[in-house]
């Protein structure tokens, strides 16, 4: 049977997501003698994108004494230049591979409240969206599932739930067939990342409505684009919201890593909302975006400058 699935179904979110391999992480290996005619290896790392990646990196080869840290190295990259190993009583450089990813190592998801992206003062209803590839493709459920539709108008602004870094702004048409189902899909997505290394995905903006670019930070509450014509929908005009982040540990990179499978799962948060806590399907509320949870992950001074932009 062939089953067309138009953008009126589900989210189209991928639970598993390839290693990013074009090159926004590269390796630097440097050589040096000490004053005591000791040589060492030094290896850095530069991250040039935006967020976080986690690298795995082996080496082959060479003598060097045993370094403190455990082999291979995993590690997490700040956005700039990171320092990776050292090796000392160095006899004949190692040679080396790497690999990396999106996200960090060993995520914790912080305990804090969202705001609805809809505008404060404004009802909207939250239907809890399936997983395309578990109802149609028969995969496996992605971990604590959780991804919303919320009810809009077309042209209604978009807000961020939580102070992020816009990490991608992406329009993006896809279609395919598999399994005997052929689908077709039109979006705009954007996605923050968070300071505890979780990502929020805001997902139907109009083409050319997104306020905001990759770099920029935003604190909750602000401004994200508008909301595109959303009619062939099953949830008519609405946008699409969820909070992940990449499941990165030592073991499963490690074991990634040696049957050459560079694939990860995503798992997902189940955000509680300001003055609703988890949503229920099918329900309709209120949007609060009280000024305390505007600034719970806000230093001092953004808060004083937040506040003195708004007087301007």
């Amino acid at each position: 049977m062939l089953i067309r699935l138009l953008p009126l179904l589900a989210l189209l979110l991928l639970s598993v997501s390839t290693f990013a391999q074009n090159e926004k992480v590269t390796v630097k290996r440097e050589t040096k003698t000490t004053k005591g005619n000791t040589t060492e290896t030094i290896f850095t790392a530069t991250n040039e994108s935006f967020a976080r990646q986690t690298i795995i990196m082996e080496l082959n080869g060479g003598k060097y004494r045993r370094p403190a840290v455990s082999l291979p190295v995993v590690a997490t990259l700040k956005p700039g230049n990171n320092s990776l190993l050292r090796l000392s009583d160095v006899n004949g450089a190692p040679g080396y591979g790497y690999t990396y990813a999106q996200g960090c190592l060993n995520t914790k998801p912080a305990a804090v409240t969202y705001l609805l992206p809809v505008a404060p003062g404004k009802n909207t209803r939250i239907d809890t969206l399936s997983n395309i590839e578990t109802t149609y493709f028969g995969k496996q459920r992605p971990e604590n599932w959780h991804a919303y539709a919320m009810e809009a108008a077309q042209g209604d602004t978009i807000f961020a739930s939580r102070r992020g870094l816009v990490i991608e702004v992406e329009s993006r048409e896809a279609s395919g067939f598999t399994s005997g189902i052929s689908y077709t899909s039109s979006r705009t997505h954007l996605t923050l990342v968070h300071e505890d290394c979780t990502r929020a995905r805001y997902e139907l903006f109009e083409q050319e409505g997104v306020l905001t670019e990759p770099g920029q930070w935003v604190e909750a509450g602000d401004p994200l684009g508008r909301v595109s014509d959303g009619k062939a929908y099953v949830n008519g005009t609405h946008l699409r919201f969820s909070v992940y982040y990449p499941n990165l540990t030592r073991e499963t990179l490690k074991e990634l890593r040696k049957d050459g499978n560079y694939r990860y799962t995503n798992t997902y948060v189940s955000p509680v909302f300001a003055s609703i806590g988890v949503p229920q399907s099918g329900e309709t509320y209120l949007s609060e975006h009280p000024e305390g949870l505007i600034f719970q992950e806000m230093s001092k001074r953004q808060v004083k400058k937040w506040k003195k932009k708004r007087e301007q």
